[in-house]
């Protein structure tokens, strides 16, 4: 069965170490990430990295309100946040890879993401990874 949603103890917690003052939104889309100035690659330095997504839309805050039919950034303004399926400190791989919208909290270096390249490289050559 699928879980639809997370314990009051989770939440709370939760509250605590992500939230929309103190967290950082990314995105796995460049296009995305550029409308908000230089695009960059985010590098977690150490312990804890916590981070939230919704599973059932893209988007944290869409640009536009509307109830029409989409690919997931259109949201009903009439309805509650609290129907969101919000995934915490779990699936981070299936989020980028579906290009939802991440808020995390940690510490973390920015790197910019015309560097890509280069910083895999280097980690490939230091840690022999593919």
């Amino acid at each position: 069965q699928k879980n639809n949603g997370i314990s009051g103890n989770k939440v709370q917690r939760s509250r605590l170490l992500i939230k929309p003052s103190a967290g950082h939104i990314a995105t796995s889309v460049l296009s995305e990430a550029a409308q908000w100035g230089d695009a960059v690659s985010v590098w977690p330095l150490a312990n804890p990295l916590h981070y939230m997504w919704l599973e059932d839309r893209r988007l944290f805050y869409p640009t536009t309100p509307t109830t029409s039919e989409g690919d997931g950034d259109n949201y009903d303004s009439s309805t509650s946040c609290t129907a969101d399926v919000l995934r915490l400190n779990e699936g981070l791989d299936v989020a980028l890879v579906k290009g939802h919208e991440v808020m995390f909290s940690g510490d973390f270096v920015a790197i910019s993401s015309q560097l890509d390249e280069q910083v895999l490289q280097g980690l490939r050559a230091a840690y022999s990874f593919g």
